[in-house]
């Protein structure tokens, strides 16, 4: 398993606003279009979202910025067997290891 990249990318002339997800082994990703009425989390989500889905990797993920800060990073701390949705894990004991307040769990059940 490899730690997922996400990436905005700005609107052109013949494309609207886009988030991409993306790893080094899997560098085509998954492009998902920028959901604005979402938060900038929630559209870095979803395209986290669609990657693991097409990649059937199902876990306990982790999410923090990335050193950049021109995207988020997940990484999967634990693996789960069914593949059934999505849930934010809002009350969690915080690691010392996550320094940033944006960082939570996403569970993926």
């Amino acid at each position: 398993m490899q730690a997922i990249q996400t990436r905005f990318i700005g609107a052109t002339n013949t494309r609207g606003s886009r988030v991409k997800a993306f790893t080094e082994g899997f560098p085509r990703g998954v492009t998902v279009g920028y959901e604005h009425a979402a938060s900038v989390e929630g559209a870095h989500d979803a395209a986290f979202l669609a990657f693991v889905r097409a990649r059937g990797w199902w876990g306990l993920w982790a999410r923090g910025a990335s050193p950049d800060k021109r995207g988020n990073v997940y990484v999967c701390v634990a693996t789960a067997y069914s593949a059934d949705g999505v849930k934010f894990c809002k009350s969690f004991q915080r690691s010392p290891l996550m320094r940033d307040r944006s960082e939570t769990l996403l569970v993926l059940e």
